[in-house]
């Protein structure tokens, strides 16, 4: 059977669509990693009651883990966003293909509703809390750096 150009259509945006969920997997997944490792080491920095010099080095690798992550999290959040709007494309090229489905008006009426649902939670972003969390790592790296080196 050959390849139809509505089978090409829905492959390229079944396939932008899983680029979008990759993208996420990949930020969530690192998102755990920097906040564990954010408590972890404060947890070893401060199981005494007081950080000492000798845990600079614990500060200055969640500086350096917290601002990876601010920078890998925004990088995804472009690569998803792109990936999102090509998917859109092609669903809108779907829609068009099959204007008897009304894919484009399922699509506005569940946002309508989305949006009259969650006037003020639909507004927020979640790649500015994952990119906050990112740098809440990088600021407690701060705080521990600082606190080592007698600075706090």
């Amino acid at each position: 059977m050959p390849l139809t150009a509505d089978d090409l259509l829905w492959g390229l945006y079944t396939d932008s669509m899983a680029h979008v969920r990759h993208y996420e997997i990949q930020r969530t997944a690192l998102v755990g990693v920097s906040v564990t490792l954010g408590g972890a080491v404060v947890a070893v920095a401060g199981w005494d009651g007081r950080v000492t010099a000798s845990e600079w080095p614990l500060g200055a690798l969640l500086i350096a883990v917290g601002l990876f992550g601010f920078l890998f999290s925004a990088k995804q959040y472009e690569r998803a966003t792109v990936a999102a709007i090509q998917a859109e494309r092609y669903r809108q090229s779907l829609g068009m293909r099959f204007p008897d489905l009304g894919i484009t008006g399922l699509r506005d009426a569940a946002c309508a509703d989305g949006a009259r649902k969650f006037r003020i939670l639909g507004r927020l972003r979640i790649h500015v809390f994952y990119v906050l969390l990112h740098l809440f790592v990088a600021v407690l790296g701060a705080l521990v750096l600082t606190r080592a080196l007698g600075w706090l």
